[in-house]
């Protein structure tokens, strides 16, 4: 008797810790969410990297931890993890405009200024009238020597900012 019901149980039991899993992966994606908010990166990245590891194929929860791990005082090894978190995520949600600008932004801070540049101006058509996009933009012209249109972007951001306020 005891042997059917845990036969009988398992489906049940398998679920309840799928359910238990994803409502885990919600918390601790609220938690990042809320420590992001107030600037604790590192904390924002602690629980962010909980949740994935309960939803590995969470694309929005991969990008969401590469973001902060570059917010987090990043090491050249902690850029190249959150890449790969953003060509993973990249793989799963395709080129969402989000996903590209961070994965952008990562581009920028490991200095392949060209990839960077891509990816930050396909996130700019969807994302338009982000002044913080058109100062990573105008980074990237910079270092590629491209002085006018960095300075276009930095007007840009002003006047969108100018916008914002």
């Amino acid at each position: 008797r005891f042997r059917q019901v845990l036969v009988y149980d398992l489906p049940s039991q398998s679920s309840q810790a799928k359910k238990m899993k994803t409502h885990a992966a919600t918390v601790h994606r609220l938690l990042g969410i809320e420590a992001a908010t107030v600037g604790q990166w590192r904390q924002a990245m602690g629980h962010f990297d909980q949740a994935v590891r309960r939803r590995p194929e969470d694309a929005f929860l991969m990008n969401n931890l590469a973001y902060s791990m570059l917010k987090a005082d990043p090491t050249p090894a902690d850029l190249r993890e959150a890449e790969e978190l953003g060509n993973r995520a990249m793989d799963v949600a395709g080129p969402h405009p989000e996903i590209l600008a961070t994965r952008g932004e990562i581009l920028l801070r490991l200095r392949r200024y060209s990839a960077a540049l891509a990816d930050l101006e396909a996130a700019l058509g969807p994302l338009g009238g982000r002044p913080e996009l058109h100062r990573l933009i105008a980074e990237c012209y910079d270092a590629l020597g491209t002085k006018s249109l960095a300075e276009k972007h930095r007007k840009m951001a002003d006047r969108e900012s100018e916008d914002d306020g």
